[in-house]
């Protein structure tokens, strides 16, 4: 008899939840669900529900601390049980499955709905995938997908089709549009980094002894610094610390470069002005000690240079309400208790 296996999602902290797989017996009653006429067949709907597990799981465990053990799922939590919770969000995103798929249907981007075709499609696109790496072509992305992974590669393909037009609706971005959105996230997301010169020590101290020597001589360093004496010019006269010395011109378009190797100097850096420096900085046995030579600031990114951007996002965010919109609409037809029993019946074999 055939196993549908479903993954279930257990662990200790609500951080790190490790995975457990049981199976149901074909014997299992059918779902008998349907979603704007469409059959919703078992594999589906448990193909689906997979897809939910971890946040059912993580939301009983983080708001009712839930070990999730085999008598879990029929648990009465303060009058959410969580099979019944893991019903209800596997219809909720079925139906948004099925607004996406639809509105892709009627914009010539797919044939079909049906889960059937899904598959058909998944298993075509990884056939070609396989036959292009045995002629040692390159394959771009995946090796194979799996179920949730190649519908989020179609849900993609889909907003992007649809976002690439701009006749589709709600596609044609105004300036008036384009100007509200800059100035709400401009503070976000169109700041522009200023071009900063820094010359720094940064020194890892590994005992008490190292930590107030290289301290003292850094201290000695920092005093005489000024405009005729540089942290360049003067650390040549303690070769201890030649070898912590480093110097950086830093861009404002490489900024989120360096924020990933040097956050922590450029933390310290970040207020400093072209000419002046840190005091001797001591932060978990690390001592830094920072000089910005040169400064140009800058303002924020023109909404000229970014338009595109901002365009992009609009769009994006118009797509998704158009089918939020759509599943909110969506009609679905079967009875709760039954489709409760059948979710409580896959998850407990």
């Amino acid at each position: 008899m055939k196993k549908w296996m479903i993954r279930c999602v257990a662990g200790l902290t609500a951080a790190v939840l490790s995975s457990a797989f049981v199976g149901c017996q074909g014997g299992a009653e059918e779902l008998n669900l349907t979603i704007n006429g469409h059959t919703v067949t078992n594999d589906e709907f448990i193909s689906v529900m997979n897809t939910q597990i971890y946040d059912v799981t993580n939301y009983f465990y983080e708001t009712y601390g839930a070990a999730v053990d085999r008598d879990f799922w029929s648990k009465d939590f303060q009058g959410e049980i969580p099979h019944q919770a893991l019903a209800k969000a596997t219809v909720e995103q079925l139906k948004y499955y099925y607004a996406v798929y639809e509105h892709a249907m009627e914009m010539g981007y797919v044939n079909s709905v049906s889960y059937d075709d899904f598959l058909a499609r998944m298993e075509n696109e990884n056939q070609i995938r396989k036959e292009k790496i045995e002629r040692g072509e390159v394959v771009y992305g995946l090796m194979e997908y799996s179920e949730d992974l190649y519908r989020e590669y179609e849900l993609d393909i889909f907003q992007k089709a649809y976002c690439d037009v701009t006749t589709n609706e709600g596609m044609d971005i105004t300036d008036e549009q384009r100007q509200a959105y800059y100035e709400e996230y401009k503070d976000t997301y169109f700041v522009a980094y200023d071009d900063i010169s820094i010359d720094y020590l940064k020194v890892y101290c590994e005992t008490e002894e190292e930590l107030r020597a290289y301290k003292s001589q850094m201290t000695d360093i920092y005093k005489s610094m000024d405009q005729e004496h540089s942290l360049e010019m003067l650390v040549q006269g303690y070769p201890e610390l030649l070898a912590y010395y480093a110097s950086e011109d830093i861009l404002s378009n490489e900024y989120s470069v360096y924020a990933k190797t040097i956050p922590d100097v450029l933390e310290h850096a970040m207020d400093l002005s072209a000419g002046e420096s840190t005091q001797v900085i001591e932060s978990d046995n690390v001592l830094y000690l920072i000089e910005c030579t040169s400064r140009t600031e800058y303002d924020y990114h023109p909404i000229e240079d970014v338009a595109d951007n901002i365009n992009a996002e609009l769009r994006e965010s118009i797509y998704d309400s158009i089918v939020k919109q759509r599943a909110e609409m969506i009609q679905i037809s079967g009875e709760w208790e039954d489709i409760y029993l059948f979710t409580n019946k896959i998850i407990q074999s």
